[in-house]
C-alpha cells in the first residue's frame, strides 16, 4: 500500500518535474545538473557562469607566507601550510606571481605562472 501511495503522486512520465539546462533525471527523480547549474531542477545559474569569471587557488606547502599578485595587482596572502583562493577573476589569460612575504627581504623567493581563467574554472597551484 505504501508503494502505491508513493508512486501515485507522480505524473505518468515518472517524475513531477523535468531537469532544465541539459540536466539528466535519476531514477529517484533528482537531477544531475551540468557544470554551472544547480537546484532541484537545474534552473539556478551559477554567478560565475553568467558573470564569466573563474578562480585561482594557491596551496602553500612551504613554511613562509606568500603574497599573491595577479596581473601585477596584489590579491592577498597565503599563509604557510594553507590555501588561499582568489575569486571572481574575469575570463582570459593572466599572470600570477607569488612573492615570499617574510624571511628574505632583499631577495625574496618569487614564483611566476600563467593561467587561462574560464567560466567557473578553479585553477589550482601548489607551492612546494
Amino acid at each position: 500500500v505504501l508503494i502505491t501511495f508513493i508512486f501515485s503522486c507522480k505524473k505518468e512520465s515518472g517524475c513531477n518535474y523535468t531537469c532544465k539546462n541539459g540536466g539528466t533525471q535519476n531514477a529517484d527523480c533528482s537531477c544531475n545538473c551540468p557544470f554551472g547549474y544547480s537546484g532541484l531542477d537545474c534552473s539556478l545559474v551559477a554567478p560565475c557562469l553568467s558573470n564569466h569569471t573563474g578562480q585561482i587557488t594557491t596551496n602553500n606547502h612551504k613554511n613562509d607566507p606568500y603574497n599573491i599578485y595577479i596581473n601585477s595587482i596584489y590579491k592577498g596572502q597565503v599563509s604557510s601550510y594553507s590555501s588561499y583562493t582568489v575569486y571572481s577573476l574575469p575570463d582570459g589569460y593572466c599572470t600570477i606571481k607569488w612573492e615570499q612575504a617574510s624571511g628574505y627581504i632583499l631577495y625574496p623567493t618569487i614564483y611566476t605562472q600563467s593561467a587561462t581563467v574560464t567560466d567557473c574554472s578553479d585553477n589550482g597551484f601548489d607551492l612546494n
